[in-house]
């Protein structure tokens, strides 16, 4: 009688009803494993994702970017990754160092591998920038000019004017500190001509209402969305 238990409980030989059973349990396994996506597809769900436009900062958008691809792009539809803070710029906002740096990181990371290295093609940019501006929508806000002025007079000790080079110092070292091509640039435009003066109240001003487009380029934009 226990053998026959025995027998009975012994799992059932190849060919009497075992191999039938585990090929429906293979089965069964493969149709459970999920498809693996591969990083091609991957990029391609990510960069499909569209953020919303805003009218008003895609036309300064277009009008700007052709200003800067012809600037030694190899490409006449690409930007510089070093003008992204300029284009942020010209929309009005006053970015940081490290917000500048956000935003490149992530046109770096969803840009198509076609498009020349540490340049960014216009559809991506523009879309990085709206996503920002669509997870942090106060993140770019700029000072009114009271504020500036404030800061400013600050940094001057009271006076209404300061030395070109002090204010380029003071901009490289404290704070988010400039690079020394972001000074540059700032005191080419704060800088009086005439007498190597930086005026307070003027240059306060003037941030305020850096964020105007520029003229449009004479020449012709080769990009049909840019005519």
């Amino acid at each position: 009688m226990a053998a026959t238990t025995a027998a009975a409980a012994a799992p059932p030989k190849e060919g009497e009803g075992g191999g039938e059973d585990r090929e429906e349990q293979e089965e069964e396994e493969e149709e459970e494993k999920p498809e693996v996506e591969t990083e091609d597809e991957k990029m391609a769900r990510i960069r499909a994702v569209q953020f919303p436009i805003i009218e008003e900062y895609q036309k300064i958008l277009q009008t700007v970017f052709p200003l800067f691809i012809r600037k030694g792009a190899k490409k006449k539809t690409e930007l510089p990754e070093k003008e992204v803070a300029t284009m942020v710029r010209a929309l009005g906002f006053n970015p940081t160092h490290e917000q500048v740096e956000k935003l490149a990181a992530n046109a770096r990371y969803k840009e198509l591998h076609t498009t020349t290295k540490l340049h960014f093609a216009y559809d991506n940019f523009e879309q990085r920038v709206f996503e920002y501006l669509f997870f942090e929508p106060s993140a770019f806000k700029r000072h009114p000019k009271e504020k500036i002025l404030e800061a400013l007079l600050k940094l001057a000790k009271g006076q209404k004017e300061m030395d070109a080079e002090e204010l380029k110092k003071i901009m490289r070292t404290r704070g988010t500190p400039f690079t020394e091509e972001e000074a540059v640039k700032m005191l080419r435009v704060a800088r009086d001509r005439d007498t190597g003066k930086v005026y307070v109240e003027e240059y306060a001003k003037l941030l305020t209402q850096d964020g105007q487009p520029p003229p449009p380029d004479p020449l012709e934009p080769l990009d049909e969305r840019f005519r």
